[in-house]
C-alpha cells in the first residue's frame, strides 16, 4: 500500500484508494468507542485487501450552523491526522462542511461522495450518524446503495463512551474518568510562544501555547507529562490552563513548567498530557505568596506524577 494520503478535496483521491472500506464521522478524540469501530473496519479492510479510508468534516458541522460556539475539539487536527495514520488508515479525506454540503439532499451526498468520488466497497458509521439537509439521511439510506455496517454506542465500566460526555468531564476537571474513556491522557499541543517572562524571573520558566480549537478544561493547575516534538524524552511538569488572574494581561493559554529542565524552546512544538487537576486559579496580591504557591504546586504535581507512574 502506498504512503498515507491526506486531502481536503476527495477528487484528488488516487485510484489505488478507490473501492476501500470507508469510515465516516467526526471522530473527535479517537476515544475507546471510536477505536472499537476503527478496529472492526481495519479487520474488514485487511481481510479483503482493501484500503482503509477515514472521512471527516471540517469544520465540525455544528460550527457551520453556530460559529459562536466555544472551542470543543478533543484533539487538534494535526494530532488527529497523525493518529489516523498510526491507527492504520491509508487516507483521511477532509470534507469541507460549507453551504453546499449543508443544503445538499442526502441522496446527493451518497451519490457524490460515497459512490462517485470514493467508490466505496463498504461503509462503516456510528448509530447516530446523520447527514444531508435537515439531517434526514440515515445509515440505512447508505446501505441501500453500498453495504454499510452500523456500530453501536460502546461503554466502559458501565459508562457510555461519547465525545460530549468526555468534554463534560474535562470541564469538571475529572481527568481520570476522561482518561479512562479516551484511552490516553488528554492532550494539549501547540507551538511555544513568548509570554511576559515573569515566571522565568521567579525561577519557574514556562512554555506557553495557545489553546486553539481545543476544548477548555476546568481552569486551574494540572500535573502533566510533557514532550518536545521530535525528541524522544518525556518530562514531568506542572501546567496552568486558563486566564492568569493576578496580572493585567488576561490572555487564555496553557503555561507549562518543565520540571528539572531549562532550555529556550520558543518556536518548538510541544505536547502536554494532563494527568490530574490540582487546584483552581487563585488571585495573588504579592509576589511572595505567588512564589510559595508555585513551589507548592510543583511539589504536589511531582507527587501526583509519582502516583500516576505507579498505577
Amino acid at each position: 500500500m502506498n504512503s498515507f494520503f491526506n486531502a481536503i478535496n476527495p477528487q484528488l483521491l488516487p485510484n489505488y484508494l478507490h473501492h476501500g472500506v470507508v469510515v465516516i464521522g467526526n471522530y473527535d478524540g479517537f476515544h475507546l468507542g471510536h477505536l472499537h469501530c476503527i478496529n472492526r473496519a481495519k479487520k474488514m479492510a485487511g481481510d479483503t485487501n482493501k484500503p482503509l479510508i477515514l472521512v471527516i468534516f471540517t469544520p465540525h458541522p455544528k460550527y457551520y450552523f453556530n460559529p459562536a460556539l466555544p472551542p470543543s475539539a478533543l484533539l487538534p487536527l494535526n494530532e488527529k491526522l497523525e493518529r489516523a495514520e498510526e491507527l492504520g488508515f491509508n487516507a483521511v479525506i477532509q470534507l469541507s462542511f460549507n453551504e453546499n454540503m449543508a443544503n445538499s439532499d442526502y441522496k446527493q451526498f451518497i451519490n457524490q461522495y460515497i459512490v462517485e468520488l470514493l467508490q466505496a466497497s463498504q461503509v462503516i458509521v456510528g448509530e447516530d450518524f446523520r447527514f444531508g439537509r435537515g439531517r434526514v439521511g440515515t445509515p440505512a439510506d447508505i446501505n441501500d446503495i453500498c453495504p454499510t455496517m452500523v456500530i453501536q454506542m460502546q461503554s466502559h465500566n458501565g459508562v457510555e463512551i461519547h465525545s460530549q460526555h468526555i468534554r463534560k468531564l474535562l470541564q469538571e476537571g475529572d481527568i481520570k474518568q476522561a482518561t479512562d474513556l479516551l484511552g490516553y491522557s488528554p492532550i494539549w499541543r501547540g507551538v511555544v510562544i513568548e509570554g511576559d517572562k515573569l515566571a522565568r524571573t521567579l525561577n519557574m520558566p514556562t512554555a506557553n501555547i495557545n489553546l486553539g480549537e481545543i476544548i477548555r478544561p476546568k481552569y486551574g493547575v494540572y500535573a502533566v507529562k510533557c514532550e518536545i516534538l521530535g525528541e524522544n524524552i518525556i518530562y514531568n511538569g506542572v501546567a496552568n490552563i486558563g486566564i492568569t488572574p493576578s496580572f493585567e494581561k488576561r490572555i487564555e493559554k496553557c503555561e507549562t513548567h518543565f520540571i528539572e529542565f531549562n532550555r529556550d524552546i520558543y518556536g518548538r512544538e510541544i505536547r502536554v498530557h494532563l494527568l490530574e487537576y490540582l487546584r483552581g486559579e487563585l488571585q495573588f496580591t504579592n509576589m511572595d505568596d505567588l512564589i510559595n504557591q508555585m513551589q507548592a504546586d510543583k511539589l504536589q504535581a511531582l507527587g501526583s506524577i509519582k502516583k500516576y507512574e505507579k498505577a
